[in-house]
């Protein structure tokens, strides 16, 4: 992850998983008759937001590796793992937290409630 550029952090990265899977958490609920024309709206505009700022973020990184020449250097050397590395480590952080979050749910016994309210 890149210091600096907003969305690309822990949290922005969160946010872009949970929004990406709003579609197929819509197409579940759909084939059990607990969806709403409101939830599949929500679910479309959280997704084309993620789609937007993973789009911005490519084009962000594509002109600092233009215009830095710094970046140009350091990027190819560094392109052996570390910077995978560490976005496979923030990954990982977050499907640990969404699936520690499902897990607590289920023991807990307190299912989604499904609130098809548009606000």
């Amino acid at each position: 992850m890149t210091v600096g550029i907003p969305g690309a952090g822990l949290g922005g990265l969160f946010f872009v998983v949970c929004a990406l899977l709003t579609i197929p958490v819509e197409l579940v609920r759909t084939v059990l008759g607990r969806s709403s024309k409101a939830r599949w709206r929500r679910a479309v505009h959280h997704t084309a937001l993620a789609t937007s700022i993973i789009v911005v973020l490519g084009a962000t990184y594509w002109c600092l590796h233009l215009i830095l020449p710094i970046a140009r250097t350091t990027t190819h050397a560094s392109l052996s793992g570390i910077p995978l590395a560490s976005a496979l480590m923030t990954l990982i952080l977050v499907a640990l937290v969404l699936a520690l979050a499902y897990v607590l749910r289920l023991v807990l016994g307190q299912r989604g409630r499904g609130d098809t309210r548009d606000s």
